[in-house]
This record gives C-alpha cells, sequence and structure tokens, in this order.
C-alpha cells in the first residue's frame, strides 16, 4: 500500500498486528495480548486491499433517462448495501438530500428529499493512519490516529555540534547568553521557592 498505515516494521518478537492497538496508552505486553486475541483467537482480519472507488448516481424526478444515472422520486425510500466491506468516505459529489452513507454498514439509507441529478464518489477502504508523532512508534511512545489523506507530523530536525571546538564566535556568544540566561532563572526560582517554604 503506497500510504502505509503503519509506518514502521515490527520486530519478531511484536505481532504483526499489534500495531493497530497503539494510541491507546496500552504498553508493549497488553498490546500483544490484545492483537493474538483479537487476529489470532478470535479470527478477525484487516483488509489492505487497494483503496478502491464506487460511484453512484441519481436522477430524481428527472423529465428524460440520463445515461449511468439510477432513477428515483422524491419520497423513495432507501435501504440498500453500496459497498459491503471496507470503511467508506464520500470523497466527491454528494448523495440527494435525506440519502445517508452509513460508516459503519457501508449502506445508503434515508428519504429522497429533492428533484435533481446527484453523483456521489465513495472511497472504499482505510480513514485513517497512524501517525507517531516524530518518535519510534512504539507503544511507550505518543501517537495518535489521523486522517488517511493527511501528512504524518516531520520532526524538526536539529543541527548538534559535535563539540564546542566547531561553534564559531558568535554562536559561541549566543550560547554563552543562554546559559547566563537559564542560570538567572534557575537562581530567581530557587530564591522563589525558598521564600514560599
Amino acid at each position: 500500500m503506497s500510504n502505509k498505515l503503519y509506518p514502521f516494521d515490527l520486530p519478531d518478537s511484536i505481532h504483526p498486528l499489534a500495531w493497530v492497538f497503539l494510541g491507546f496508552g496500552l504498553d508493549t505486553k497488553r498490546v500483544n495480548a490484545l492483537a493474538k486475541h483479537v487476529f489470532d483467537d478470535l479470527g478477525a482480519r484487516v483488509s489492505f486491499d487497494v483503496e478502491r472507488t464506487v460511484e453512484v448516481c441519481f436522477a430524481v424526478d428527472w423529465p428524460f433517462t440520463k445515461e449511468g444515472y439510477r432513477p428515483a422520486t422524491v419520497g423513495d425510500v432507501f435501504d440498500e448495501v453500496c459497498c459491503p466491506e471496507g470503511a467508506v468516505q464520500i470523497i466527491e459529489g454528494h448523495l440527494p438530500p435525506g440519502l445517508t452513507l452509513e460508516k459503519h454498514t457501508g449502506r445508503i439509507v434515508g428519504t429522497v428529499r429533492e428533484t435533481g441529478l446527484y453523483r456521489a464518489v465513495i472511497a472504499v477502504g482505510p480513514r485513517v493512519k497512524y501517525d507517531p508523532l516524530g518518535g519510534n512508534g512504539s507503544p511507550e511512545s505518543p501517537g495518535v490516529w489521523i486522517p488517511i489523506n493527511q501528512p504524518r507530523m516531520q520532526p524538526e530536525t536539529v543541527e548538534v555540534p559535535k563539540s564546542l571546538h566547531d561553534l564559531d564566535a558568535l554562536e559561541l556568544d549566543r550560547l554563552e547568553a543562554e546559559i547566563q540566561k537559564a542560570k538567572r532563572a534557575k537562581l530567581v526560582q530557587e530564591v522563589d521557592d525558598g521564600h514560599s517554604s
């Protein structure tokens, strides 16, 4: 999958689908146990098919036949499976007013309310991916699930000199000023703490 849901390879000691349970505050042992139970014992499956799209078109009380559009009438009641498997979301266009796409069932349900031509493109596939927030993606490090099309956070890279000899005179002056500032702040804090006790 071009947009890998979890951007790291897992060590051999970790269940291959353990990452599904990251972001919920569980430690490594619990994540492993939960993954084993859900996927190995209960037999749950995660589909990694490439995301696909389904197009649905409605011609509601339209005066003539329109190729590729399903005829409908205001007041028609719908309860039909559009996408039997996978997470779904409308990525383009919209359904007729009164109809909704149930994300948990893949069904189009409701009662048509308005005349017109309506076209909706429905994406079938994961809606979220894991963002380790610049960390290593372990259960003990912070991370969140984000929309599939949102870019992951890129950690800021700060170049740290290997030694003071790598700094020029101006950089040394700035460093010295930062050290003095930190020392003054620490001294003020100690004095405040002494007065408050």
